[in-house]
């Protein structure tokens, strides 16, 4: 059985353009309309009953695709698209993934199945980029906060090497010499990207670089500390992946018996509203991050015919939000 995207491809034209062609075919004039038309009936076209009940009366979805909704990073991405889709008459369906990268591609393609304009994604690893290339021919995609590698994909991300480089400096202005970074994944571009501004400024100070593969999460931050705190000599500051990998190592290093700053001075990644709550207050590095989802948003719906947009990279700026802990 055809689907809407099997008539995009045949048609030359983003699924977006079939499906509002095909709701109000008197609406279009031209080649474009006589291709999709054609299309559809060459190779009998039916629209599937669930697109037609997710998107023929109502407003049309938007798929958000992203690892983790726990993450208040996440949900601020989320509230700032939502924002910006509310305006267009559209609705914002946010796919949890879990950081599972089957789980991503599945989502992909059963959104890309529905009669959705675009999708919104974050992605886990470089290796759905085939997948997400393949969708992109026919569905707009935009990507938030990572990129793919070899895509020329819209993405709306944070100079995330120019960030980490000004979280790394401060350590250093501070007087620490022993900074370690604990990183996220380094199968996402954002961690490998905060490796590299780290590395950068460790090495033109002539110092040694120490790296510790962790994740997103307050547990992520409590293994690290394993690592970090217990035996040999510890680090005097340590650049943590995020706000919550940051939180568990707040909360390691008070176990281990050493004082935030006096003994080791934290560094985050996002400003999350509990930033400001713990004790001390986290020193962080702020994304724009409802600002994210709004932008991408943005492009994403320009791309898809509800609006305007040029940008094929959109990279916004982290800025560095000094409390107590470093």
């Amino acid at each position: 059985m055809a689907t809407i995207a099997d008539v995009a491809r045949a048609a030359g034209v983003h699924r977006s353009t079939v499906s509002r062609i095909l709701r109000d075919p008197k609406a279009f004039r031209g080649e474009t309309r006589t291709r999709v038309l054609e299309a559809a009936a060459r190779l009998d076209y039916r629209p599937s009953r669930i697109a037609q009940a997710l998107s023929g009366g109502a407003s049309p979805l938007v798929p958000l695709v992203v690892p983790d909704i726990s993450n208040p990073f996440f949900a601020r991405v989320a509230r700032g698209a939502e924002e910006i889709a509310r305006a267009a008459g559209l609705h914002i369906v946010v796919c949890s993934t879990g950081g599972d990268v089957e789980a991503e591609v599945a989502y992909l393609q059963a959104m890309s199945d529905l009669d959705t304009p675009c999708i919104l994604f974050t992605p886990s690893a470089d290796t759905v980029a085939a997948q997400v290339l393949s969708i992109a021919r026919h569905t707009a995609v935009v990507l938030i906060d990572r990129s793919l590698p070899e895509t020329d994909l819209r993405c709306v991300r944070v100079d995330h090497v120019q960030a980490a480089a000004a979280g790394t400096q401060h350590l250093l202005t501070r007087g620490h010499r022993r900074v370690v970074c604990v990183s996220g994944p380094m199968s996402a571009s954002s961690a490998r990207e905060r490796v590299a501004g780290y590395q950068t400024v460790m090495d033109e100070a002539g110092l040694p670089a120490q790296v510790v593969e962790g994740d997103f999460t307050i547990a992520g931050g409590r293994q690290a500390a394993a690592q970090l705190f217990v035996g040999g000599e510890p680090p005097t500051a340590v650049l943590a992946a995020n706000d919550l990998c940051a939180v568990g190592l707040l909360t390691a290093a008070r176990e281990a018996g050493l004082r935030v700053p006096d003994d080791v001075a934290v560094l985050g990644f996002d400003d999350l509203d509990v930033a400001q709550h713990v004790n001390p207050s986290l020193t962080t590095l702020r994304q724009p991050s409802a600002e994210l989802g709004g932008q991408a948003a943005r492009l994403a719906l320009a791309d898809a015919g509800f609006g305007d947009g040029s940008d094929v990279v959109l990279t916004l700026q982290a800025e560095l939000i000094v409390r107590e802990s470093a």
